[in-house]
């Protein structure tokens, strides 16, 4: 069931993580959109919880990867040469204890 702006959620249970709370604020989609909590986790509250939320959507926000660094295709090529190369290896020496 999708609400498709919703100006006022309650939650009845509480919220166990970041990404559940930008779940919540995502239901909230309205302008002047509020949510508000029934049931609050003693270990996890909610401003623990919007300070997490916060640190990653500037994570999010501040990723740019650049297009010229070949560097971590590189990387990823060297890293699946490697594994191939181990399970060759791997394979020559059980062919060899079968024979």
């Amino acid at each position: 069931f999708d609400v498709p702006e919703a100006n006022c959620v309650i939650s009845y249970d509480h919220i166990k993580d970041a990404v559940e709370l930008s779940q919540r604020f995502g239901r909230a989609r309205a302008m002047d959109s509020s949510l508000h909590l029934l049931s609050e986790r003693k270990d996890r509250p909610l401003v623990a919880l919007k300070d997490v939320k916060k640190r990653q959507d500037s994570i999010i926000t501040s990723f740019c990867p650049s297009r010229d660094d070949h560097s971590t295709s590189s990387r990823s090529i060297q890293s699946q040469q490697d594994r191939e190369r181990a399970a060759y290896e791997l394979l020559e020496d059980l062919d060899r204890c079968n024979h």
